[in-house]
Parts: C-alpha cells; structure tokens; sequence
C-alpha cells in the first residue's frame, strides 16, 4: 500500500470514529431531552443490550392511548437523521400511538454510506435470531480469558507505577440497519402484538424493503410503508429476485408525485411490482414531500392512518 493510500485509509478511519461520537453524543441528548421533557409518554429502550460487544440500539416507544389497541408501527428515519426527527418520523410515531398504535423509532446506523442498504442476510440472522451473547466473539472471548489467567509474579518484572496506563475500553460493534430492524420487530412482538408495520422515509424506506426481503417477513402479518424511498425499478427488480414473497407484500408506497425524479422512481417500483403480479401494492402521490416534508406531514399522515387501519393484518383488541 503507498504512503497515500494508507494517509487516506486512516483519515477515512479517523473520520468514521468522529461520525460515529458525534451521532452517539446526538442520539444521547435526544434521550436527555425527551426524558426530561414534561409530560412525555415516550418509553426509551436500549435494544439489543444483551448483545455482549455490541452498542445498543436507541428505540423510542409509545403504548397506545384509548381503549383500542390496533397492533405495531416500527418506524425508520432517513439519513442524517433520528428517531424523533420533526418532519418525520417524530409525529408519526406521536400521531399513531394516538390512533392506538404501539410505536417504536428506532435510531438506524449512525454512519450510512451512500450505497443501497445490504440485500443478504446478516450472518448474525441466519438462523432466524439475533446471536447469542458470545457467538462471533470466540477470539475475543479467548483473548480475555488469557488474560485474566494468573501468572506467576516472579516471572514478571515490577511495572513502574509513572508508565502504567488505563486499558482503553474496546469499540463496540454496531448492528447493521437489517439487524436493527430484526431488533425492532422483536420488541413489537414482546408487547404481545401480531399485527405490524414496517413504516420508513427516505433511505429509511430503502431499508424497510430490503429488511422485508433479507429477513424474509412474508412468512408473517406485516405490511410496508414507503416514504420517499429511492429505489428504483433495478433495485426492486434485484430485491423481487432475490425473494420473490416481495411481491405479494402489502405496500403503501407514497411519493412526491410533481417531483420528476421521485416520479420516475415510483414508476419503476410499480412496474416490477405489476410485472410479478403484486396484488397488494399501491401508490398515493402526494405533492411537495420530497421539499420539505415538515410542512407536509399532516396529509401524510392522514393518508396511511387510514390505510394501515385497513390494511394491516390482524385484529383489534379492545383493553
């Protein structure tokens, strides 16, 4: 590796660990702010903290207001944003709860590259679960216990107390955007609800897609919302094939129809739906989402609370 190569590596090093403080710093005083916040209803969970070596996942949860209670919305943020973020999903998940929704926001990789979300199964999912505390971690696991192991004080030279230095506490792995979902609905399913959904915006959307295929979530009552999603008729058409159940989803696909680009986008999602003869997806095009969804969150809201009331599998439960 040339000198450039390497300068290049560590400064793309360097600037990940300063991505990745600086969106744990953020995502702690998100939850600083909506604990403290009176009044507040929203539950803050730590997903995934028995995941021995990896940092949990930040979820914030709302229970149902009202006597009914309609099922589970996991919701998805875009990139470069947060769980609560105030165009979207942060009343969402407020507005939701309200209608008797269980809500859970869940924070997604803090740092997203620009490629499309992984299409295979995360190692750590094949088997249909999340790991156990120490799989993966074997070498880890060996390391620390050598360590630990006593040795003999005569055959080690008295450390001068001026040198010795605090062990720096080793970098916790971060689940990946699939896991994080697979982490979600789990958490749903612990609330003892059946029937979900998997609700996303922008690069959230793209993830909602590929987890639905990755994790293979036709074998169970949960339909899609799509916000702004960026996938095109390629993507759908290599998701599609790589799991064919895709395409007998049920779908909610929102975009901003006097958007060119979003247009174009939407109608090769809708072609390599209608291609494998999708029976369950729709698209509502509503203007001007992709500008600034802040001011065109209502109307959103409005169009898939009613849609998800109708369309979401299962059935009410009344407290």
């Amino acid at each position: 590796m040339s000198a450039h190569a390497a300068d290049a590596e560590i400064s793309a090093a360097e600037q990940y660990e300063r991505q990745l403080a600086a969106d744990k710093a953020a995502l702690a005083a998100l939850e600083r702010q909506l604990t403290a916040a009176p009044g507040s209803l929203t539950r803050i969970e730590q997903l995934g903290s028995d995941q021995t070596g990896f940092a949990p996942v930040l979820g914030l949860a709302l229970v149902p207001q009202g006597k009914v209670v309609r099922g589970g919305v996991l919701l998805l943020h875009d990139s470069g944003q947060h769980p609560d973020w105030p165009a979207f999903p942060g009343p969402a998940r407020q507005a939701l709860a309200g209608d008797g929704w269980h809500t859970l926001s869940i924070a997604l990789t803090p740092v997203r590259s620009d490629t499309r979300p992984s299409r295979s199964l995360p190692p750590r999912l094949a088997g249909g679960g999340l790991p156990a505390a120490a799989e993966g971690n074997t070498a880890a696991a060996d390391a620390g216990t050598a360590a630990a192991a006593p040795v003999p004080s005569d055959t080690v030279p008295a450390a001068d107390p001026a040198e010795a230095q605090p062990a720096a506490a080793p970098r916790l792995k971060q689940f990946s955007d699939i896991e994080r979902v697979a982490l979600g609905l789990a958490w749903l399913g612990q609330q003892k609800v059946d029937n979900q959904v998997l609700l996303g915006v922008g690069s959230g959307a793209d993830t909602a897609v590929a987890a639905y295929s990755s994790l293979n979530l036709g074998t169970r009552d949960i339909v899609l919302v799509l916000i702004s999603s960026s996938l095109g008729f390629i993507e759908m058409s290599e998701l599609v094939k790589q799991n064919p159940g895709l395409a007998e989803a049920v779908v909610l696909d929102i975009y901003d129809h006097t958007s060119n680009y979003a247009s174009a986008l939407a109608k090769g999602r809708k072609t390599v739906m209608m291609r494998n003869a999708a029976k369950g997806y729709q698209q509502r095009g509503i203007a001007g989402i992709d500008g600034d969804l802040r001011e065109y969150h209502e109307p959103v809201i409005r169009s898939l609370r009613g849609w998800i009331r109708r369309y979401a599998p299962g059935i009410e439960v009344t407290r």
